[in-house]
């Protein structure tokens, strides 16, 4: 109506100007109005990695120009990888808010339950407007209760809803959009009432167990099915890295934008627990160990004098297989194996050589248990680290954004970035070495979209050199550690041998049935902070889990038969039906394994290729020394070249597992 109205007067102001004839007037005035407001479309709703290019944008530009320039800023990230990974953490955060239980409802609107105990008290809803004299259900028509569900915070993918009636198994609500809706069972069967992070009540059998008419709920969808649900208050962290050039692929900060605007995967610096352990490996390869070196797995009780405390620093679960190959130990995440290999190396020389990987030298302790991962650093840091063990040895440069061009179109900017090539078409040496700081690649953006000269004038890819990454590690370590890696993730040996034993990440080679994949689990003490990291050769990926006040531990979920009895064989690999402490194998590792699921399911089987000067030999299981032997008491290993054993094991030192009486059982998840 104010449109309409100014129109009018413009219009006579024009008539009065006689700039326009009483026919033309009349014919304006009259005329339907077409104006309707417009902005930009969204085609992909994805905030934490729009919100993280929009601050490098107002860094450069400033808030003003930046939002009024008419620049359009295009990410590194594909919406199809980005919205994989925004569904992979939603998922994988319900998923372990369901496994420890329901808190119930936002509120009731009618038949209010009360108080069982004067510490149980009844939800109530934040209203604008009072409803308290409604306390019947035939007080309440349909246009009341959206009125109600109008004021519940709207958090996708979560619907506000209320129920209005309970079936035996199932219960029909009505939901802010005004639809009307049926959950089944197979949506409430989860919803067993919360207790505390570690405790969870009976599973429920009917409708009543879990919810009552007159309950305000939050729903959502999956997998075509509706169920019951809740915000979770977890948090968690996705970050994915093309590990050739270190272009971001997907970043997620969080279960939703708009519930915190946190960028966990780039601001949070959080203990990573035994994500350290491939970089500490590699330092320990980079100085003399194989991957056939045996190491001790027993018990370390360290007297501080200066204290007047002992250090004990212990596998979890507090199982010691004595000596072990270092391939083994890494796969099964051996946490006074990694203690040694750092004694081994040195303190001082270990801390040094974890910067290569681009970690702060400031945010490492210096102390014996940053070999356990009690250093703090952001899944962006990790997984920058990952990519040098993906990528043959060279770090690169995590960056958001490919190109800027202006209102017309034209480009003003492309990224160049660093890449992970020994001999790349194109080349250029690099500026920087490895112990320079990494190039600020804000300023660089800055400098050059405030030249002269477009860079779009130049002609395409075709003259563009490439620069040369620093490589920080040789391509033989990196291979070495990614072996181990892979080894990690896996099941291995024979079970009827007694030679079976399973990496802590084996979730992930049972569920993609890939073997070109590698990673590896972190989990810090007492499960405050979980962490997957892994890799093709194309991508990797870090992923945290966690509650951001860092006190609170992620607990324990107990056995759901409801959800058992679904997948009887597999309810332990993924979902909401796992069973046990939290740890990174299941807090973390599903969000990466979901997000792998869409980006590798059409890529070809593509192992990462051996490099010069790697040699593969037959060894003993046992000692990691050289065997005649060719049966299940042996193994290949690879070697860099002069680094392989040069003597055999003889006959009676050879110790064949199948005949012991002890059986290796699938590890737990090592914490801390």
């Amino acid at each position: 109506e104010r449109s309409v109205e100014r129109r009018r007067v413009v219009l006579l102001r024009m008539l009065d100007e006689e700039y326009i004839t009483k026919a033309q007037f009349d014919e304006a005035v009259s005329a339907p109005v077409t104006a309707r407001k417009h902005g930009a479309e969204i085609e992909v709703d994805a905030p934490y990695l729009a919100d993280t290019i929009y601050n490098e944008m107002v860094e450069i530009y400033g808030k003003e120009e930046a939002e009024t320039g008419g620049y359009q800023v295009f990410a590194t990230a594909t919406s199809d990888m980005q919205l994989a990974a925004q569904r992979a953490v939603v998922r994988n955060l319900h998923d372990y808010d369901e496994r420890h239980g329901y808190k119930g409802a936002l509120g009731y609107l009618w038949d209010i339950p009360e108080s069982e105990t004067k510490d149980d008290a009844i939800p109530q809803l934040a209203l604008s407007f009072d409803v308290s004299n409604k306390t019947s259900k035939d007080q309440w028509d349909r246009a009341s209760m959206l009125q109600v569900l109008e004021e519940i915070p709207y958090i996708k993918p979560l619907l506000p809803s209320v129920v209005t009636k309970v079936n035996e198994q199932s219960i029909e609500v009505l939901s802010v959009d005004g639809k009307v809706r049926t959950v089944e069972w197979g949506g409430l069967d989860w919803a067993r009432r919360y207790i505390t992070d570690f405790r969870q009540g009976s599973d429920p059998q009917t409708a009543t167990d879990v919810t009552q008419e007159g309950a305000v709920v939050y729903i959502r969808q999956q997998e075509g099915l509706w169920r019951i649900s809740q915000i979770p208050e977890v948090s968690g962290a996705f970050i994915a890295l093309n590990p050739k050039n270190g272009a971001v692929e997907a970043v997620v900060g969080g279960y939703s934008f708009y519930q915190s605007q946190f960028n966990r995967a780039t601001q949070a610096k959080r203990q990573v627990g035994s994500n350290i352990k491939p970089f500490v490996y590699s330092a320990a390869i980079a100085n003399g160990y194989t991957l056939a070196s045996i190491i001790n797995d027993a018990p370390i009780n360290q007297w501080n004098a200066a204290t007047g405390v002992a250090w004990r620093p212990q596998n979890s679960p507090a199982e010691y297989d004595g000596p072990i190959r270092m391939r083994k130990a890494l796969g099964k995440s051996k946490n006074v194996v990694s203690v040694r290999l750092l004694r081994g190396v040195g303190l001082r020389e270990t801390a040094d050589y974890l910067t290569r990987f681009g970690f702060n030298k400031d945010d490492i302790p210096l102390d014996e248990t940053v070999s356990l991962g009690s250093s703090s650093h952001t899944p962006l840091e990790v997984v920058r680290g990952m990519s040098v063990i993906a990528n043959g040895g060279y770090l690169v440069n995590p960056h958001f954004i490919s190109k800027v061009l202006d209102e017309n179109g034209d480009e003003l900017w492309k990224a160049n970035p660093v890449w992970a090539c020994n001999r790349c078409e194109n080349q250029s040496d690099p500026e920087i070495s490895p112990e320079d700081e990494e190039a600020d690649i804000e300023a660089l953006l800055a400098a050059e979209l405030n030249q002269d000269i477009l860079l779009g004038d130049v002609d395409g890819d075709e003259s563009e050199e490439k620069v040369i990454a620093p490589q920080v590690i040789t391509a033989q370590n990196a291979f070495l550690v990614a072996e181990m890696m892979r080894t990690a993730v896996r099941a291995n040996g024979n079970w009827s041998k007694k030679t079976y034993w399973l990496g802590t990440g084996w979730r992930a080679r049972n569920i993609l049935q890939r073997t070109d994949i590698a990673g590896k689990t972190g989990t810090t003490n007492d499960s405050r902070d979980t962490w997957f990291s892994g890799f093709h050769k194309d991508l990797v990926a870090t992923t945290w889990v966690g509650f951001d006040n860092m006190g609170r531990q992620l607990g324990r979920a107990t056995r759901n038969q409801n959800l058992i009895n679904k997948e009887p064989e597999k309810f332990n690999w993924i979902g909401n039906a796992m069973i046990g402490i939290e740890d990174g194998a299941k807090a973390a590792e599903p969000a990466w394994i979901r997000f792998m699921q869409f980006a590798l399911k059409d890529k070809p089987h593509t192992p990462m290729p051996v490099p010069e000067n790697i040699v593969r030999v037959r060894i003993d299981r046992t000692s990691g020394k050289l065997t005649r032997r060719t049966d299940h008491t042996t193994l290949f290993e690879y070697f860099l070249q002069g680094t392989e054993p040069t003597t055999y094991v003889r006959d009676d030192e050879v110790l064949d597992p199948a005949t012991q009486d002890k059986t290796t059982a699938p590890e737990p998840e090592e914490i801390f």
